[in-house]
């Protein structure tokens, strides 16, 4: 995911004798989370893109994946950025 993320994963400071609490850096959880949120933002406006959308007004209530995905995709990820 980011740099933040790896620093979650490999700077843990171990707080009790079983290994089970640990401490991380609060600045790498904020951008993770923040980066987590964004990306399930982006994902809630991809599913609702995909499965509902018209053309000239008209409605089509069946999913389209193939018609629009490729571009909805590359939109989230830019989005999570």
């Amino acid at each position: 995911m980011s740099s933040a993320s790896e620093q979650l994963r490999t700077h843990q400071e171990q707080l009790d004798a079983g290994g089970i609490m640990v401490g991380v850096s609060r600045q790498a959880l904020d951008e993770t989370l923040a980066q987590y949120t964004a990306l399930r933002n982006a994902l809630k406006v991809l599913l609702n893109e995909a499965t509902s959308f018209s053309v000239s007004g008209v409605h089509f209530d069946e999913p389209c994946m193939s018609h629009k995905g490729p571009a909805l995709a590359q939109a989230a990820l830019d989005q999570s950025q």
